[in-house]
């Protein structure tokens, strides 16, 4: 079954609204402000259909899987603000914790990528092919796939001992 739509009645409800942008027969966008008052209004303990109720929009508009998928959203962080800094050293710093991060992430997927294939890392041995132009392969044993850089001309190739 398709999703309901909102009759024209409902519609004229809605943009009466002041907390309402947009409306259409199939969806709602509301005003920065509204979800500002219903995140307060939920820390509060009301239900849904108070809020609504409160701000002068009647909840049966919107049926049962509508409102609780509304909340649902608005609860939801929004996309992540591009990060602005004010000086050079700023961004310096913020790119130098960020690679940190990124740096113990990858160790730790490393880990957790050895524990589900029940061989600890230590156990494996990566061997790189640099095919030459005349044909012939050069061969280079490390410790770990992440001791080496993968790069154009390169295949990693992972092998048990």
């Amino acid at each position: 079954m398709g999703k309901q739509k909102f009759s024209e009645a409902s519609i004229d409800q809605l943009r009466k609204s002041p907390y309402v942008v947009k409306v259409s027969e199939s969806s709602v966008q509301f005003s920065a402000e509204f979800k500002q008052i219903i995140l307060s209004q939920v820390a509060e303990g009301k239900t849904h259909h108070q809020i609504l109720r409160a701000l002068g929009i009647d909840s049966k508009i919107f049926g049962k899987a509508r409102l609780s998928s509304l909340f649902a959203r608005l609860k939801r962080p929004g996309r992540p603000k591009k990060v602005t800094f004010s000086s050079p050293e700023e961004e310096n710093q913020y790119l130098r914790d960020r690679n940190a991060y990124l740096e113990q992430e990858n160790e730790f997927l490393k880990k957790l990528k050895a524990l589900k294939g029940g061989i600890k890392s230590d156990q494996r041995t990566t061997e790189i092919r640099h095919h030459l132009g005349n044909g012939r392969a050069a061969h280079q044993s490390v410790g770990h796939p992440g001791d080496v850089c993968a790069r154009e001309g390169f295949a990693l190739r992972l092998l048990r001992v």
